[in-house]
């Protein structure tokens, strides 16, 4: 965060003063929203387009060797490019990141397959599960910080289902949290599915 705040923009919003992220950052941001989706499953075509009016809009501005030094600092190279061989596949996104990437067999599957979840499981073998994002917490910061993450991903705090759900009431709220619940759970179940399919695709 220190290196987030250091690159700052200060903006002027309707009067007020306000900082945006550097174009960096927004970058980095876009990219791991998505993402994080396409990890459970859950992504659609819009965030793409998003990314792709971002590079376009910004193209002058966008300084790759920086934004590759970033990913490369948070271990993160392969998967953001990953994503972008989709964008430049399918939207022709300007390739100036794919450039800074060593390893360009990607083996990244169609879009259909990520999208529609038709693809036997075999995004599973690109983007990391959040099995693997669990067993990272709890090597870095221990057993009960990592039942802290599974716990607040199934149970999150309640202005998480308000900004998600706007709940018109307590009643709605609890609701609200049953079906985020239930949400989890049945994503949960579909992946494990997809990995057992994988594992019979891969056999």
């Amino acid at each position: 965060m220190e290196r987030v705040w250091e690159a700052i923009i200060p903006y002027e919003f309707e009067g007020l003063h306000v900082y945006c992220l550097s174009t960096e950052h927004q970058l980095l941001h876009l990219f791991l929203h998505l993402h994080g989706h396409l990890m459970s499953g859950n992504a659609t075509l819009y965030w793409f387009c998003d990314i792709h009016a971002f590079i376009g809009h910004y193209t002058a501005d966008i300084h790759w060797d920086k934004f590759h030094a970033i990913a490369s600092s948070l271990g993160i190279t392969l998967s953001i490019a990953a994503v972008y061989d989709l964008l430049v596949r399918y939207w022709k996104t300007d390739p100036g990141y794919i450039a800074f990437c060593s390893n360009r067999d990607l083996n990244t599957p169609d879009l259909k397959s990520l999208i529609f979840n038709n693809g036997r499981g075999r995004h599973l073998l690109i983007f990391p599960s959040r099995i693997r994002l669990l067993r990272e917490i709890k090597d870095e910061y221990g057993r009960r910080k990592s039942i802290y993450y599974l716990l607040r991903h199934l149970f999150p705090v309640s202005a998480h289902i308000i900004n998600r759900y706007n709940p018109r009431n307590q009643q709605e709220m609890c609701g609200y949290y049953a079906f985020h619940l239930y949400q989890r759970v049945r994503r949960a179940l579909g992946l494990a599915q997809k990995l057992s399919s994988r594992d019979a695709f891969l056999r």
